[in-house]
């Protein structure tokens, strides 16, 4: 695969999975051997990424993630993204604000014959999350 593919497949991802929820492209786009330590989940497999996106559109149901940049070397990909939704159900034990938020994320994928193979590294803005939230609180 080249490298302008492999980013076609990290950026399926966001744009089909994520935003549209079309969990079953997680099958095509994940391989079975999966190891995701991030947005895509935690644990083996697609089933992990499933997971992971359902989490997170059950907290934000209109949620939508703009990917802003991409970079390919060989097999890595990295991704940058920011995701804007509304905190309309329980996300990580905090009841439903309201609230809108907007938050940046950097993701590195590792891709094999067409497949993400392994999410190696990833960094979500969680405190400026939280404090969108209201549940932390700066001076």
């Amino acid at each position: 695969m080249t490298v302008e593919q492999n980013k076609a497949v990290v950026r399926r991802f966001f744009e089909e999975v994520f935003n549209q929820g079309k969990l079953a492209v997680a099958d095509e786009i994940f391989a079975p051997w999966f190891s995701g330590r991030g947005l895509a989940g935690h644990g083996p497999g697609p089933e992990s990424a499933k997971r992971a996106v359902t989490h997170l559109r059950a907290g934000f149901p209109d949620i939508q993630f703009t990917v802003e940049d991409l970079i390919a070397d060989g097999d890595s990909v990295v991704v940058r993204v920011t995701f804007r939704g509304t905190h309309q159900g329980e996300f990580m034990g905090i009841p439903a604000t309201g609230k809108a938020i907007e938050v940046g994320g950097v993701e590195m994928a590792r891709l094999s014959g067409g497949q993400i193979v392994e999410e190696a590294w990833h960094f979500m803005d969680e405190l400026g999350l939280l404090k969108q939230l209201g549940v932390l609180h700066h001076n």
